[in-house]
């Protein structure tokens, strides 16, 4: 599965391709334009572009987030810097080890759904409750305490699941199913 948000893709003519975009200062979906001093959406067009022949590779991991990044994303942060990146990190340990395989492929599967729908929410303050578990996480991870780690973020993962996963639709309108 694909980690890559491809829907947010600049085309060749847009400012994920022009030399003005600094994507190594990027914000979520946004890169620092030198030219004019702020950021700006990676597929927005400009007419002042200038085109540099940018590898699409370079380009795809500002587009890799699930729900670490987009908590960092939606409050402007640096998702290559912690705690976002001790996340990458963690993840990383857990696909080596056979004991966390079927929860990363559980995440590979309900990580991007958890993520859009934070995009999605309402609730603006979430992304700011969300980030004294990252912090935690980060810390752990920092102490090289990856169980403790893995158990703080799935704890973080699995109310996330409870609040946008469990509904269901029925009479033509939707209801939340409580789960105890």
């Amino acid at each position: 599965m694909s980690r890559v948000h491809y829907e947010y893709m600049p085309s060749e003519k847009d400012c994920g391709y022009c030399a003005h975009c600094r994507l190594n200062d990027s914000k979520g979906l946004k890169c620092y334009c030198t030219k004019y001093g702020s950021y700006y959406p990676i597929n927005d067009r400009c007419s002042k572009q200038q085109y540099v022949n940018r590898r699409e590779s370079d380009i795809e991991k500002f587009l890799r987030w699930w729900v670490s990044s987009t908590v960092g994303m939606m409050l402007g942060e640096k998702i290559d810097e912690k705690p976002f990146s001790n996340i990458g990190v963690l993840i990383n340990y857990l696909e080596t080890k056979d004991e966390y395989k079927k929860d990363v492929e559980l995440y590979n599967i309900y990580g991007p759904f958890l993520g859009a729908q934070l995009l999605k929410d309402r609730d603006l303050e979430l992304p700011n409750l969300l980030m004294p578990i990252l912090n935690k996480v980060s810390y752990l991870v920092d102490k090289n305490m990856m169980d403790e780690a893995f158990n703080e973020y799935k704890k973080m993962v699995m109310m996330l699941y409870r609040r946008y996963l469990y509904s269901v639709s029925y009479d033509n309108r939707e209801e939340k199913v409580k789960v105890k």
